[in-house]
């Protein structure tokens, strides 16, 4: 048809990046941009509920552990300042996936803003 290309595959010249359009799918890293949509159906965006709960989980145990017997050692000290230290890096990293996320064009006045806002 006049205007129109078919193909089965659209692969960049390092092959980063394929879009096969007969599997319809979408493999390499790639940047989407203001106005994408879909974001519900990316299978690896990141877990931040997950990661902060095993990080909390972690914590937790340690602590547990740590004063089962009512006396802190300074080596359970350092350790549980170490274990502060990770999770505050940890809590870093995610509000800033979290921010760059809410803060994505693509979402303005979607259901996944609204989620994310109630997150």
């Amino acid at each position: 048809m006049p205007g129109q290309i078919t193909t089965e595959v659209l692969r960049s010249p390092d092959s980063q990046l394929v879009i096969d359009l007969i599997a319809a799918t979408f493999y390499g890293k790639a940047t989407f941009a203001a106005g994408t949509s879909g974001y519900e159906n990316i299978t690896d965006k990141p877990d931040i509920a997950g990661a902060i709960d095993d990080a909390s989980t972690s914590l937790k145990v340690y602590i547990d552990g740590t004063f089962a017997d009512e006396i802190i050692s300074e080596m359970e000290a350092a350790n549980i300042e170490a274990y502060l230290n990770v999770l505050a890096a940890e809590k870093a990293k995610l509000n800033a996936e979290y921010t760059t996320l809410y803060n994505n064009p693509a979402l303005e006045g979607s259901v996944e803003r609204i989620n994310l806002n109630t997150a």
